[in-house]
């Protein structure tokens, strides 16, 4: 018989329905008989392995617990939980875990209830109640060390823990099993490493870290012991770029990836290639940052692991991003947050594409969604912190909604002053800061936050080149000359490593930074930095930028400071690409030249020809000879 639409559905909410209204009719005793015997039955049926069925035989356990003792509910709801925390269903599993404690009294007494606490904690830090999770995993790890259950003491030591703010010693336990395993014996390797990530990490103790990763190092190579290598490898570039070592970081990385990719181990290859990718894009390379993101995600998908599956997608959003390709980043981008829909470096990167493609409302849509992580108290939150510190005034002053970024100062500040924040994320907020700063005129933050971002001149800090907000800062300090050094390196290390969007920003910033100086001699140079930036913001879709560029163009106009007028009626920009015509240069190597499309030459080619009557590239060649435009105006 056919199936008709929705029958499935209707019976088994009627079943249900049924189930429930028998249950209220009878009584408690009568209720617990029938839960143990459903339980019991359920038993026989699915034996040992009850796989999926684990957490309804913890159920029936639970109701049934007055005649059928702790035991089984105990059984069950640990195999529930493992299989909730196997699924990433951490609230799940916390409910699984809690069933368990509370039937133990909620006491740490055996290894039954010690492994209960222990995938608890587990699961109260992946939900993001760090603080409780940890106090849980004490208790556990207490245990295992009364008993000398090696093993689980040092897996209780290795667990992860996430970027939080206030956790008390957060190495204590990693620094406790150190002492109690076997000298240079192969766990004390793996713990020496996890010791160096957490220093690095969460206390950002660069000194004590790199120590930690050269003991675990000696051990591993002495036992000719490759994953556990790989291991320190991939971990200590984690450590350097948090804490800005950015070319030990690069260095750490390919290492972790060749050591991996001999070995089979995809996890430690997506690690590298994550680290790779994050610290390429700093220095500026972006054939690096390229091959690194298009490696990580087959890697990434036949691992299944969510988190990284979704670092994998955010990698691969990279050079997209820093190309201007919002489209093909937003597909990246979208993809992550389908499989990890509260990752904060996801929706970060998102609001960069929405707001630079003038798409103001869906930016406001992924910035809410930030703000909501961050509301949450999830372990993302000081991340979430430092990317909306640096992302809010930015973005506020693209969309034209200045005051909208004033309500959350605050969150950067917390990472500044929080002493388990990584070095990174406080250079992330104090670029915030400094943004901050520069819409408000305020000289005297100005010169706090120059001091401190200095240090990363010649970087790019996510989406912003520092030598940009440096230029900013510059000016607001009143130092011109200043400012002129940092404009320049940001153009020339935009240009370089081909990050078109954050080149045409810098241009327009240099020219508005000019024609605020309104000094003689820098006509030309406003109008070729208004040009560039109009050439690529039009051609990247960058709606916004191109509006603000119309709108300096107007102002330089009413000052009577454009260039005279150059032989023939060519403009600034085509003088340029003449003289690389006069040069013998490609369409191509001019448009690498100048940081425009191969297209947009073309179409400069077709206007110069057009104006200077010349039939060919040679003509007009000739043409800019006989002008005098064969070298710079």
């Amino acid at each position: 018989m056919q199936e008709i639409p929705g029958q499935r559905d209707r019976y088994q909410f009627s079943h249900a329905f049924v189930q429930q209204t028998l249950l209220e009719r009878l009584s408690t005793s009568r209720r617990v008989r029938m839960h143990a015997r459903v339980g019991e039955e359920m038993e026989k049926q699915y034996g040992e392995q009850p796989g999926e069925q684990a957490a309804e035989l913890a159920y029936h356990f639970s109701e049934s617990s007055s005649l059928t003792g702790p035991d089984k509910l105990v059984k069950y709801a640990g195999l529930a939980g493992e299989r909730a925390l196997r699924g990433y269903a951490w609230e799940e599993a916390i409910t699984h875990f809690n069933l368990g404690v509370s039937a133990k009294g909620g006491l740490v007494e055996d290894g039954q209830s010690a492994d209960l606490m222990f995938g608890l904690g587990q699961a109260e830090i992946n939900a993001g109640r760090v603080h409780e999770g940890w106090e849980t995993l004490k208790k556990a790890f207490d245990y295992y060390v009364g008993a000398g259950d090696q093993a689980k003491f040092v897996a209780v030591a290795e667990l992860p823990l996430p970027f939080v703010t206030g956790l008390q010693d957060p190495a204590r336990l990693t620094r406790q099993a150190l002492d109690l395993v076997p000298p240079g014996s192969h766990e004390q390797g793996r713990l020496w490493c996890d010791y160096g990530n957490k220093l690095g990490m969460l206390t950002s103790d660069y000194s004590g870290a790199s120590e930690a990763f050269a003991n675990a190092l000696s051990i591993a190579q002495r036992e000719n012991d490759a994953k556990l290598e790989m291991r320190i490898w991939a971990s200590s570039a984690q450590m350097n770029y948090w804490t800005l070592h950015i070319e030990d970081c690069i260095d750490a990385s390919l290492k972790a990836i060749d050591l991996a990719r001999d070995h089979d181990e995809p996890l430690t290859q997506v690690m590298g290639h994550y680290y790779a990718t994050l610290a390429l894009r700093v220095v500026g390379d972006l054939a690096g940052v390229r091959q690194q993101a298009t490696a990580i995600l087959p890697l990434a998908e036949k691992r299944q692991d969510r988190f990284w599956l979704a670092s994998a997608l955010s990698s691969a959003a990279v050079p997209h991003l820093m190309t201007g390709n919002w489209a093909d980043a937003k597909e990246f981008l979208l993809r992550g947050l389908d499989v990890w829909p509260i990752d904060s470096r996801l929706l970060g990167a998102l609001m960069q594409a929405e707001y630079q493609s003038g798409r103001f409302e869906q930016g406001m849509a992924a910035q809410e969604q930030l703000l909501d992580v961050l509301r949450s108290g999830r372990f993302s939150t000081p991340v979430a912190k430092a990317i909306l510190a640096l992302s809010l005034p930015i973005y506020a002053n693209v969309s034209g909604e200045s005051d909208t970024f004033v309500d959350h100062i605050q969150g950067a500040e917390d990472v500044v002053a929080s002493p388990s924040s990584s070095l990174g994320l406080v250079l992330w907020a104090r670029v915030g800061l400094a943004y901050s700063a520069v819409l408000k005129n305020d000289a005297a933050e100005a010169k706090v936050q120059y001091r401190e971002i200095q240090l990363a001149s010649g970087q790019m800090l996510l989406s912003v080149c520092s030598d940009r907000i440096l230029g900013l800062l510059s000016h607001f300090m009143g130092e011109p000359r200043q400012a002129d050094l940092h404009f320049e390196d940001a153009l020339n290390f935009c240009r370089q490593a081909g990050y078109r969007p954050e080149y045409a920003w810098t241009c327009h910033d240099y020219a508005d930074f000019l024609l605020k100086r309104n000094e003689r001699g820098y006509r030309s140079r406003i109008t070729e930095l208004l040009d560039e930036s109009l050439e690529i913001s039009t051609e990247l879709s960058m709606l916004p930028l191109t509006e603000k560029v119309a709108a300096l163009q107007e102002r330089a106009a009413s000052r009577s400071i454009r260039a005279s007028t150059f032989p023939g009626g060519l403009t600034q920009r085509e003088v340029e690409v003449l003289r690389h015509i006069s040069g013998g240069k490609t369409d191509r190597e001019i448009g690498e030249e100048l940081f425009i499309s191969v297209k947009t030459v073309g179409n400069h080619v077709s206007n110069i020809l057009n104006k200077t009557g010349s039939a060919n590239r040679t003509e007009a060649a000739t043409f800019a000879a006989l002008n005098g435009l064969t070298a710079r105006q």
